[in-house]
């Protein structure tokens, strides 16, 4: 398992350049965040964008902090997936 994990790809953008790559790099985080479902996307960004535990977001969502953690993995592949290319 611990092999498995090392190998895992962590997709991390590279620092901005200028300020003109850092608003395209916004301009394009948020329309992967537009095409996630409405609740993937409230959980995704309440969780790591507020910064928020996951508790605190099921408080806020009325949902379980099973349902947080669904979300929050679903929506998380989705923009994995959305942004590869970006981030290659």
């Amino acid at each position: 398992i611990d092999r498995s994990r090392k190998r895992q790809v962590v997709l991390r953008p590279e620092p901005a350049q200028s300020p003109a790559d850092a608003v395209a790099l916004h301009a394009t985080l948020v329309e992967a965040l537009a095409r996630l479902p409405r609740r993937q996307r409230a959980v995704v960004t309440l969780r790591y964008l507020a910064d928020m535990p996951e508790r605190d977001v099921a408080a806020a969502l009325s949902i379980s902090t099973g349902s947080v953690k669904t979300h929050c993995s679903r929506g998380l592949a989705a923009l994995r997936l959305q942004l590869a290319p970006t981030f290659g």
